[in-house]
């Protein structure tokens, strides 16, 4: 088309008057024409194009570049080596607009928003919306305290009340932010990261997070982590550990406390700290708990097999107790050993009573019809409830090492564990005091009147192996101490609560 056009061109400049000419430019100017009129068609295509091109890239909704141009513009700033760092934001409670208002309202919202943020932020910064109520920032900074300034004015922004509908609402967000690594192998890898940071901002209400590799239960090592942990379970590596509690007054061992430890293959033993938030992840748990049980009933087996009656406990995550698939193992593996329920004792959390506390109560009464013990783990750290204490069947509570371990510097620690004692006391419960890690702290408990002392004062967790020589070896010691001094006020409590509780364990069997 180009050479005929340039002929035709000729041709018309020329006019040659002899032979064929004058029949030649007719012809001629058909061919000019249509190369002109093919040339606007082809410019009408390409703005077309570019037209198509930038709707592509940019959000319906907003008007802002969405999904697809945030991709375009990282991978574009990842390849040239840039300084680079992505902002990722979703709007809290943005669905109980939707529900409330309608979606036509919470369209009106999105918009209003990202007028905002587009407002707030300078020209240069690419602002977008992915999707939803997500949004991102892409910033050619990687300086911390400048990104979670920029955070901070997108909140202001946002909060600044408006109106929808004759309502006024105030919008509030979560954001997480990821910053350039040279390990990253592309834009996705940056948007998992700072989606991962973003979860962390709403876990932790703060508003804004940086992306915390400890906290990435989804990264490429964990993901192998969770894996191995699933053979691992299957092969046997998952292990035992059991740490003695005393009783404060006759210094005898009466209970054991199952750890669960992994043998990794080549990574040696490895603390619950490691793996735990793993296995939630990956839906490990129920695996884990059923392991656990078989293999603290085994333990109490051999045990009593030796004449060591001592209590074995296990700990529950709140999903697996309530998930009526635990616990009916756990009775079928206590019937096949031949070892009574009343040898262990199930330590639930009071996450437990929570979510669903109708089913957390029908649950632990079917615990004590089967005449397992229950024991509150970590008492005094999570949404602590009088009324389930009253009303449920626990027997035993455990105070948390937070208030232990602090409890001679600080006043007020030292105020919770009296008054937790008093009241466990009251309702015939004992009181486990963990993380007793020094004399001190000890003989102060023994003295307020604790019942059962754990701790790395007395022993560190130890394979079931080492359990019965340990045992020989404190009876001993305790023998040769004689018993810990006690004030008479603490004698006297003491008496005055063992009265109480066979009150009230009488009262409560007289009950059911």
């Amino acid at each position: 088309m180009i050479f005929a056009g340039v002929a035709a061109i000729l041709v018309m400049a020329l006019r040659p008057a002899a032979g064929l000419g004058p029949y030649l430019v007719a012809p001629a100017a058909l061919t000019l024409l249509a190369a002109g009129g093919r040339l606007i068609l082809a410019l009408r295509e390409a703005n077309g194009a570019a037209e198509a091109l930038a709707l592509s890239l940019t959000d319906d909704l907003t008007r802002l570049p969405n999904r697809r141009a945030v991709r375009n513009r990282l991978d574009e700033k990842l390849a040239s080596e840039e300084s680079l760092a992505l902002l990722l934001l979703d709007m809290d409670g943005f669905k109980e607009i939707n529900d409330t208002l309608g979606h036509a309202a919470g369209d009106t919202v999105l918009q209003l928003a990202a007028h905002r943020m587009r407002g707030a932020l300078p020209p240069d910064v690419m602002i977008a919306r992915l999707g939803g109520d997500e949004f991102a920032v892409v910033s050619t900074t990687e300086d911390e305290v400048a990104l979670l300034e920029t955070a901070r004015v997108i909140l202001d922004a946002l909060a600044e009340p408006l109106l929808v509908d004759g309502i006024e609402i105030a919008l509030s967000a979560s954001i997480g932010i990821a910053l350039h690594a040279e390990s990253d192998p592309g834009s996705s890898e940056l948007l998992r990261r700072a989606d991962v940071a973003m979860y962390q901002a709403k876990l932790s209400r703060t508003g804004a997070a940086l992306y915390d590799p400890h906290l990435d239960d989804f990264s490429r090592p964990r993901l192998q982590i969770a894996e191995e942990l699933r053979r691992g379970i299957a092969a046997g590596e998952l292990v035992l550990w059991y740490q003695p509690q005393i009783d404060a007054v006759t210094q005898e061992v009466c209970a054991l406390e199952a750890l669960i430890r992994w043998n990794h293959p080549t990574q040696g033993m490895l603390s619950p700290a490691v793996f735990l938030p793993v296995a939630r992840r990956a839906g490990l748990m129920l695996m884990l708990s059923d392991e656990v049980a078989r293999q603290a009933v085994a333990a109490a087996k051999q045990l009593r097999a030796k004449g060591l009656d001592h209590r074995i406990a296990i700990n529950c995550a709140p999903p697996e107790l309530l998930s009526g698939v635990f616990l009916p193992r756990l009775y079928d593996a206590l019937a096949s050993a031949g070892v009574p329920a009343s040898a262990l004792v199930v330590e639930v959390t009071e996450d437990s009573f929570l979510a669903d506390p109708q089913r957390a109560r029908e649950v632990l009464r079917d615990m004590r019809e089967h005449d397992l013990q229950i024991s509150v783990d970590d008492y005094g750290t999570g949404f602590s409830s009088l009324s389930y204490l009253r009303d449920l069947p626990v027997q035993e509570l455990k105070i948390d090492r937070s208030f232990v371990g602090t409890m001679l510097a600080d006043p007020r620690s030292r105020m919770i564990v009296v008054s937790t004692l008093q009241m466990a006391h009251g309702l015939g419960m004992r009181v486990v005091a963990e993380g007793v890690e020094n004399a001190a702290t000890a003989v102060d408990l023994i003295d307020m009147g604790v019942d059962i002392l754990q701790g790395y004062h007395m022993a560190k967790p130890m394979p079931l192996l080492h359990v019965e020589p340990w045992i020989q070896q404190w009876t001993t010691f305790a023998a040769s101490i004689g018993p810990w001094p006690l004030s008479d006020s603490a004698n006297k409590e003491r008496a005055a609560v063992s009265t109480r509780a066979t009150r009230v364990q009488s009262a409560r069997r007289s009950a059911r």
